[in-house]
């Protein structure tokens, strides 16, 4: 209600929602408990649609906020409607390899990889480890980006990293105001 009350050019279902007040919310639930799984998706993917600007900003907004530097943008989000749900699509995906290499992300990422092959191995010098891994991405980023772009593939493929990705992006999505569980 506070973000339908604020809003510039309204659209009239917004209208309409903010004339009935704090008595259009029982009525939308309602509304949508009669609603089967389908529209309810249709629905969403229409609103997706509609706001994938806003949407798109927010989400490189919150990739920025978890210390990734603008390294990676998307510059559309649309979704669209498949047998079991939604699909998101992210279309413009652009990465900046050696801005990503020296982010913050890769930085604890890296870090938190040698503390764990430390421990493992029982390895000295970290310090130098973990500078030589770095320097390392540094350079391959600058001089093979094509095998850090594959490399980049299969990892964001991984399990534990993709569900990552899926949490920092339902989290975006939440603060544009759309719950949603993103797997």
């Amino acid at each position: 209600m506070k973000k339908t009350g604020s809003m510039k050019d309204p659209s009239i279902a917004v209208r309409f929602i903010n004339k009935m007040g704090e008595g259009s919310p029982p009525i939308v639930l309602r509304i949508l408990s009669l609603m089967s799984q389908e529209e309810k998706a249709e629905l969403m993917s229409c609103i997706i649609n509609q706001f994938r600007g806003r949407i798109c900003a927010t989400v490189n907004s919150s990739l920025n906020g978890h210390g990734i530097d603008g390294a990676v943008q998307f510059s559309g989000v649309s979704a669209v409607r498949v047998e079991d749900g939604i699909r998101l699509l992210a279309t413009g995906v652009t990465i900046n390899y050696k801005t990503l290499a020296k982010s913050e992300l890769v930085e604890k990422v890296i870090d938190a990889y040698v503390d764990s092959v430390e421990a493992r191995l029982g390895l000295q010098d970290r310090d130098f480890i973990a500078s030589a891994a770095k320097s390392f991405l540094k350079t391959g980023a600058t001089v093979m980006p094509g095998q850090i772009e594959k490399k980049g593939v299969e990892i964001i493929n991984r399990k534990d990293v993709n569900q990552k990705l899926s949490n920092m992006l339902t989290g975006a999505l939440k603060k544009f105001g759309l719950i949603m569980t993103v797997d």
